[in-house]
């Protein structure tokens, strides 16, 4: 209806998806390239969007990037309690971009939400 109504493309999709689509769209590269969004939000599970060769990756059953189900050994509530306390945040967020890493060996990986800080040694390490 939006698109007939206003003749605009539209697209619904995950918002990681959608995030990560920007962010590369931004870049303006020359070739294909395969960068990884992560967003850490206080008060929610840590969400993926990544983009494999100039495409957005969804997985077979649109639950790729649902990086909270990674083995961390601790149970989800664990994991939830440690996402939000800053001295144990950092080794999950470690953990989740070695995995992420390993996996899909991205050329770029962009953090965003309010618990990254430049300061700490995750951000130090991506930016350098």
């Amino acid at each position: 209806m939006l698109r007939e109504k206003y003749e605009i493309e539209v697209t619904i999709d995950n918002d990681m998806n959608l995030t990560v689509y920007g962010f590369y769209k931004q870049q303006d590269y020359e070739e294909d390239k395969t960068i990884v969004m992560v967003t850490f939000i206080k008060g929610a599970f840590p969400g993926v969007g990544m983009m494999i060769d100039g495409h957005i990756h969804k997985g077979n059953t649109r639950f790729a990037g649902e990086v909270s189900f990674l083995p961390f050994g601790i149970s989800r509530d664990e994991q939830f309690s440690r996402l939000g306390q800053t001295d144990t945040f950092i080794p999950l967020a470690a953990h989740t971009l070695s995995s992420l890493t390993s996996i899909i060996n991205p050329e770029t990986i962009a953090l965003t939400g309010e618990q990254v800080r430049q300061e700490d040694p995750v951000s130090i390490f991506l930016l350098s």
